[in-house]
């Protein structure tokens, strides 16, 4: 009786140790634990803060950066891909999948995959007045998606003047920064250092030629016309 039991253990250890053991197992705990991390790391408030002053910032710029940047369907707002927030928003572990900004509000996903978080930032229009934008940036993860509308933790709340807005100047230095970040952390071998010396400066003449643009565009808009011309 004993050895059966003996038998009978270790065939059961057996296969729960090909069940925990397997390579698919272990690549799940591996994935679940680096999603922990990365989970951890944007809800940290050294980052969070500074993003979400900066998207509520850009919510309040929206006609420069609809001038500027990629439009997506009708109403849906700005693509700014993985570019434009701070650079605490930016390291090895994790990066933005995507930024949309709009007049009301913007979403910030991190992830890949089968599992997705991020933020989401909204005007409260009751909190409003008519001289500040009251801001809220709200945490979501798939984990928690039935609860997502109903119970999103709240990370901060940002109160700005109506009037404040970046300058051309301001969302360029941000953008830079950011395509600098994400530069660095995709690459970090010697080999690549002259092509992201290339990239920077191609970075940056791209952004010149924006603003050049855009100047010409505005320059033509305001010119008065006479009958002759």
């Amino acid at each position: 009786m004993k050895k059966r039991n003996i038998i009978i253990a270790a065939v059961v250890a057996g296969i729960l140790a090909l069940l925990l053991l397997n390579p698919f197992t272990l690549g799940l705990i591996y994935a679940r634990s680096h999603i922990h991390k990365m989970e951890a790391q944007v809800q940290n408030p050294d980052v969070y803060l500074s993003v979400g002053e900066v998207l509520a910032m850009y919510c309040q710029s929206y006609p420069l950066l609809h001038k500027w940047f990629d439009r997506g369907e009708e109403g849906y707002g700005v693509f700014l891909w993985q570019t434009g927030l701070p650079t605490e928003a930016y390291s090895k572990a994790v990066v933005p999948s995507w930024i949309i900004i709009n007049q009301d509000g913007a979403n910030v996903e991190f992830g890949a995959g089968f599992h997705h978080f991020g933020y989401e930032l909204e005007l409260d229009w009751l909190a409003s007045t008519a001289f500040t934008n009251v801001w809220k940036l709200y945490w979501y993860s798939e984990d928690r998606y039935e609860k997502r509308m109903s119970n999103r933790p709240l990370l901060a709340t940002f109160t700005l003047d109506k009037e404040r807005h970046y300058t051309p100047e301001e969302v360029a230095a941000l953008v830079l920064a950011s395509c600098d970040a994400l530069i660095h952390f995709e690459s970090q071998h010697a080999v690549f250092r002259d092509q992201i010396t290339r990239a920077r400066a191609a970075c940056a003449r791209m952004l010149e030629k924006i603003r050049d643009a855009d100047a010409n565009v505005e320059l033509l808009i305001e010119k008065p016309t006479s009958k002759n011309e």
